[in-house]
């Protein structure tokens, strides 16, 4: 009898366990209700952007022109029944291909880089985007809390999930060039969607009282979501059948660093990425962001606006003086990064994910940017990626960072990656260049099953 109860007892504890509200909050996870000290922004862009995306304010056309028979979007561009046969290095060729023969009946906008720019950030609220419910996540051994929204299938049953990282300054509470990718993921497709928001941005810094520059901390906060949603210990895991992985610039940094992680991983946990515009060279990147130049003054200006309640926090970002005109704000915001990461995520047990063995693995005594160096991890990856880029770029320059995927894309080389280029849509613009029936098919015949 009483072997009897205890196996009556773990029946219905796993019963409880399997059927568990996917509403429900765990230490690690919650959801936001609006009134929460977690739904304010501390933040947003400034006010006479906000009057500019306003007035650019536009959703994707769907009326459009029929193209050849040999053009139409709406065409499967795959010759496998699935991609998991199928090389990405063959799936980017073919596509690119197809994008070349079809290049003027797929482009619908080749404006210049400043109005594609403008465009891309004001893309208009689409059916749906009330279904990205709020959700914080908290890791108690660093205190560290990282917000984001989760729109998940209204059906309960098992579907994969895509999680997307925002580009640099990004915030959950204020998605623009993301937006787009938010559509095509959510709308009549089989996906939830997961959007994080960016360790550079004005929630996360303001809620974690210390700056970080994305890339390399953000893999460890995307692979230990993902082990915890598939390890069963979320609310909704039993929802998620497979975890993708999508990130945009900056945020296409950070899911490159999770997917070496990934490899590193017994049981991976990402089964596939996509991204768009990534930084792949953060040195680079940075160094000619920091340059004394009329972009980098406006971009000050900028800054200022959108980061203006550092200003009690961190004086010197802002500090005015001639004799330091050479110095940017952008500059001064990288080089405050560096300290804290030398002095308090290297060796602040409360920060640093030392807990982590991939963590100890990995950071051992590096510095910043030895750390956020990512390209020579990808000899020989294995995880499928694909790249979605640019050929014009004045904010992840092309030369420094995905032209440096040149040899890694050789058919020779033993990886999984595969890149699309592009000559319109500067720097992640793409809806605004092409085709809305052609995006929808590039994104979602990748990431099916």
């Amino acid at each position: 009898m009483r072997l009897l109860y205890i196996q009556t007892v773990l029946f219905c504890l796993c019963f409880a366990k399997a059927f568990s509200d996917p509403n429900e909050a765990t230490p690690f996870f919650q959801w936001i209700e609006d009134n929460s000290e977690y739904s304010k922004l501390a933040s947003t862009y400034p006010a006479f952007e906000n009057w500019i995306f306003k007035q650019f304010s536009w959703h994707p056309a769907v009326d459009l022109p029929r193209t050849s028979a040999a053009c139409d979007p709406s065409r499967p561009r795959l010759q496998n029944s699935t991609l998991n046969d199928y090389f990405v290095k063959d799936y980017a060729h073919q596509n690119e291909n197809f994008y070349k023969m079809c290049r003027t009946e797929l482009v619908i906008n080749s404006n210049s880089a400043m109005l594609h720019n403008i465009k891309s950030l004001s893309f208009d609220d689409f059916e749906g985007l009330q279904n990205f419910k709020r959700v914080l996540f908290r890791w108690e051994n660093n205190s560290t809390l990282l917000k984001g929204r989760l729109a998940l299938k209204s059906d309960n049953a098992k579907h994969p999930l895509v999680i997307l990282r925002m580009g640099i300054f990004g915030n959950s509470e204020d998605v623009r060039a993301e937006k787009f990718i938010m559509q095509i993921l959510s709308q009549n497709t089989p996906y939830h969607v997961l959007v994080i928001e960016n360790t550079t941005g004005v929630d996360f810094i303001s809620h974690n009282n210390f700056l970080s520059a994305g890339g390399f901390e953000e893999s460890f906060q995307t692979i230990s979501i993902a082990r915890r949603i598939l390890d069963g210990e979320l609310p909704f895991s039993k929802q998620v059948s497979k975890i993708f992985l999508t990130g945009v610039s900056l945020g296409g940094h950070g899911v490159l660093h999770a997917l070496h992680l990934n490899e590193q991983l017994q049981k991976p946990v990402i089964e596939k990425a996509l991204v768009l515009c990534p930084l792949l060279d953060f040195k680079a990147a940075t160094d000619r962001l920091s340059e004394r130049t009329l972009k980098t003054t406006l971009m000050d200006y900028w800054l200022q606006k959108r980061l203006r309640f550092l200003e009690s926090k961190e004086p010197n970002l802002f500090r005015f003086d001639l004799s330091l005109f050479h110095e940017t704000i952008f500059s001064r915001f990288i080089h405050r990064i560096q300290e804290q990461f030398t002095g308090v995520h290297a060796k602040d047990p409360k920060l640093n994910w030392k807990n982590n063995e991939l963590m100890t693995k990995e950071i051992g005594e590096k510095d910043f940017s030895t750390a956020q160096n990512i390209l020579h991890k990808y000899k020989n990856i294995k995880t499928p990626l694909l790249v979605l880029r640019t050929a014009t770029d004045h904010l992840v320059d092309f030369d420094d960072n995905t032209k440096a995927l040149e040899s890694l894309l050789n058919p020779s080389e033993e990886n999984n990656i595969g890149s699309i280029l592009f000559q319109e849509g500067h720097h992640c613009s793409l809806p605004v260049a092409y085709r809305w029936d052609y995006l929808q098919r590039l994104f979602l015949d990748y990431l099916r099953d």
